[in-house]
């Protein structure tokens, strides 16, 4: 049964676009009262026929075949509100004719009681409640006029007593259920509808933590990419720059003993700037994996750039892109900044080269600078502090990035070059990471016209520091000072001592911090150079530890194939003097060697080298 009454519903109601509970209450209601007055309005016009009242039967069966139009109009159409109007006004017009008529034996008026109900229901309790006082006020008149006129009295004044009351209270019925039941609907739906606003907001707040999760887990992965990267540059760095050191240095000592006009020098500066380039590649790797952690000093931006474009790197690259011109805009007004020289060269460097390698036949590179003064609000879209920047913009005019890409640029190893040949896919994250431990930022913007990358660099009122032009010197002679060389691999060991003899200083060498802490009980040093990872035992920090309890204040220089780290930062702050990278070249060595022992003697007054 059920089965069937399910199936009769899906027939008559399979054109309603809108499945609404309510609407569908409605057009069931509709249907029903339609086809129940189509049977009894046939079955009753038939018998008024019969009986002889040949008009009354006519308009019994015309409301039958009207109710049977509405139905099928309603069912091809599911324009239930048109007839539902349609639909009560001609009930209307049907209740009020019987009801004056009286129908077959003044017994119509008993369908009256039936309209409130379903103008209520269909209409809606102020539209139901109007329609059903346009019934009652007429046929309430019609009744009390025949009160006073016998000529169109149809009922009696009982009849009268009784049904004006008993239809008021259908009404009043009526309209209290349905005002009860829209009320009690209109609630559900507000409940329904801040459900929804809830659900919206959930599902909303779910995406939020979703795209905030993904992005978790991207920089999580970006995260683990950068410690595996670590883990690899930290594995290599070390021993390759240990390694390195044999090439950077030796080509230099063998230099030295060959006469100025050897036709080997040429061959020996390929290998030695081929061991420096190698060691830049290590450096950049543990720049990305671990940040920049070198000296800063002020500087002034636009010194800076034109020692690059001046640079034999910068003559080189414009070399390779004849088609290519650079124009440089720098403002003379700009401040200085806080930086590492080295690696703002680099992160510049990158940049540039990235900007003249984007553009495919002719074109132009724009370079220029300028102050800009970030506020609070203005800072926070570049996640940067307020305050006074320097900018640094590099342009191109070539096709510009796609928007995949972009995504992507900063990663290592992400590049669209030829690996080997045109880059290592690191040039663009080293750039990251400088600016990012610089305090500062690198935007892009990019477009098919071309693409701008500019620099923020937090500026200073600082001056720059003229330095001594003597104390620059590539070469600087000692005067058989003891050097006790420090250093867990004899190669090294043997790189370091060459070095120091060729420039007049006495050495020593301990292959281990303990052996040299041994070595101090019963020596003096005038400076110690301490690897700071040296395999098993102690490190170089803590064999500083142990020195300075023997002899406090001893000059020491920390050296590592590693980057700057906190070790370092640790060791300098007990009273290190300097630090130096392998592999470093004479001139470095012999540099930052004479710094220490001529400040030292300038501390201690002037000394004799210290004895055995």
């Amino acid at each position: 049964m059920a089965s069937c009454l399910s199936k009769v519903q899906d027939f008559l109601l399979k054109r309603v676009p809108n499945k609404d509970s309510e609407l569908i209450r409605k057009m069931m209601l509709i249907y029903g009262i339609a086809i129940t007055g189509i049977f009894f309005l046939v079955v009753l016009g038939i018998i008024t026929v019969i009986q002889g009242k040949t008009f009354i039967g006519i308009m019994d069966l015309f409301m039958a075949l009207l109710l049977a139009v509405l139905v099928i109009n309603m069912h091809y159409t599911s324009h239930f509100l048109v007839s539902s109007y349609i639909g009560i006004f001609f009930i209307y017009l049907l209740f009020l004719y019987v009801f004056v008529t009286g129908g077959v034996n003044k017994t119509s008026y008993m369908w009256m009681y039936s309209f409130p109900l379903c103008s209520h229901f269909l209409l809606g309790a102020r539209k139901g409640a109007i329609a059903t006082l346009l019934l009652f006020i007429p046929s309430a008149i019609f009744l009390l006029l025949g009160l006073y006129n016998p000529e169109i009295q149809l009922y009696s004044a009982a009849f009268t007593l009784r049904f004006i009351p008993s239809f008021l209270i259908v009404f009043l019925f009526s309209f209290m259920f349905e005002k009860s039941r829209e009320n009690a609907h209109e609630k559900l739906n507000h409940a329904i509808a801040h459900q929804e606003q809830v659900i919206e907001q959930r599902t909303e707040q779910l995406h939020k933590e979703i795209e905030k999760k993904e992005e978790y887990s991207r920089k999580l992965r970006h995260s683990q990419k950068m410690e595996a990267i670590g883990l690899m540059a930290g594995g290599v760095a070390h021993d390759l720059n240990n390694i390195l050191s044999g090439v950077v240095s030796y080509p230099e000592l063998i230099q030295r003993k060959l006469g100025e006009k050897s036709d080997l020098h040429k061959s020996l500066d390929i290998i030695k700037d081929s061991g420096k380039r190698a060691a830049a590649v290590v450096a950049d790797l543990l720049t990305v994996a671990r940040g920049v952690a070198s000296e800063k000093s002020v500087c002034s931006v636009n010194s800076l750039i034109h020692d690059y474009l001046k640079s034999p790197e910068f003559e080189a690259l414009a070399s390779r892109y004849p088609t290519v011109r650079y124009v440089s805009r720098p403002d003379s007004e700009i401040m200085n900044i806080k930086c590492s020289p080295v690696h703002f060269r680099k992160c510049f460097m990158n940049i540039v080269v990235n900007a003249f390698e984007a553009i495919d036949r002719e074109g132009t590179v724009s370079i220029t600078t300028y102050n800009k003064v970030f506020d609070e609000l203005s800072a926070q879209s570049h996640n940067l502090k307020a305050g006074n920047y320097i900018v640094v913009s590099v342009k191109d005019n070539g096709p510009g990035i796609s928007n995949d890409d972009m995504e992507h640029i900063f990663e290592p190893f992400y590049t669209k070059k030829i690996m080997g040949r045109s880059g290592t896919g690191l040039g663009l994250a080293v750039a990251w990471n400088t600016m990012k431990d610089h305090d500062g930022a690198v935007t892009v913007e990019s477009s098919i016209n071309g693409s701008t990358f500019d620099l923020y660099f937090p500026a200073t009122s600082e001056t720059t520091k003229q330095h001594d032009q003597n104390a620059q010197q590539s070469r600087h002679k000692g005067r058989g000072e003891t050097i006790l060389i420090v250093d867990d691999e004899q190669l090294q060991i043997d790189i370091t001592s060459r070095i120091l003899s060729s420039l007049g200083y006495k050495t020593a060498s301990a292959l281990s911090g303990e052996e040299a802490v041994e070595y101090l009980k019963q020596n003096t040093a005038d400076l110690v150079i301490l690897d700071m990872i040296m395999g098993e035992g102690i490190n170089g920090r803590k064999t500083y530890e142990e020195i300075i309890k023997l002899h406090p204040g001893q000059a020491a220089i920390i050296v590592s194939g590693y980057s700057k780290n906190k070790e370092v930062d640790l060791a300098l702050n007990l009273g290190v003097k300097g630090f130096i990278s392998k592999p470093y070249s004479i001139t470095e060595m012999s540099r930052l060697v004479h710094e220490i022992l001529e400040q030292k003697n300038i501390d201690g007054g002037q000394s004799s080298p210290s004895q055995d």
